[in-house]
């Protein structure tokens, strides 16, 4: 009897050291996945949030542009407003008459087509030989066209206006740290 119990004491010994075994692997391996699982979950939520990092990111500089955009058009708008106002001076006229002047001096002998605005029709008495009044407005300046040697003068205040808005910026912060 005694025999039988120590070998049976022996063989659940034997039994309990394998299980102990297997358990240890067991929660060895279970720890092992855990660890992966919660790498892998956290570079998930790690590349999510900078997914909606840069979404907002991206918001805020549409929001941005469109405020700026804004802006933009409120200023020219204003610029527009004091072209007119300033279209009424006689600095404005002697401008014009310095073009007319400039743009004879470059056609020389050639013959040479000015143009003046469609509402600067009041702006001489009688218009200078050579000038007259477009059918389109171009918001002040003149425009030539001398034929013989294929030149094109803009003077406008439109295609000046145009230039400066298409190559207006605000300077944020962020390219003064650049």
């Amino acid at each position: 009897m005694e025999d039988a119990r120590e070998r049976f004491r022996q063989i659940t010994g034997e039994y309990e050291k394998g299980l102990r075994s297997t358990f240890e692997e067991h929660k060895t391996d279970a720890l092992r996945r855990q660890e992966m699982r919660l790498s892998i979950e956290t570079e998930k939520i790690e590349r999510e949030a900078k997914r909606e990092l840069s979404m907002e990111q991206l918001h805020m500089k549409r929001e941005i542009s469109k405020e700026q955009d804004a802006y933009k058009d409120k200023l020219f708008a204003e610029v527009k407003e004091l072209l007119s106002e300033y279209r009424k001076t006689a600095s404005y006229k002697a401008l014009i008459e310095k073009q007319i002047a400039e743009i004879r001096k470059l056609a020389g002998e050639k013959d040479c087509e000015i143009y003046l605005d469609a509402s600067d029709s009041g702006l001489f008495d009688k218009l200078p030989a050579g000038v007259s009044i477009s059918e389109e407005s171009f918001l002040g300046g003149t425009m030539a066209v001398i034929p013989s040697i294929n030149i094109f003068v803009d003077n406008s205040f439109r295609t000046r206006l145009e230039k400066e808005k298409h190559e207006f910026s605000f300077i944020t912060g962020e390219q003064d740290e650049q």
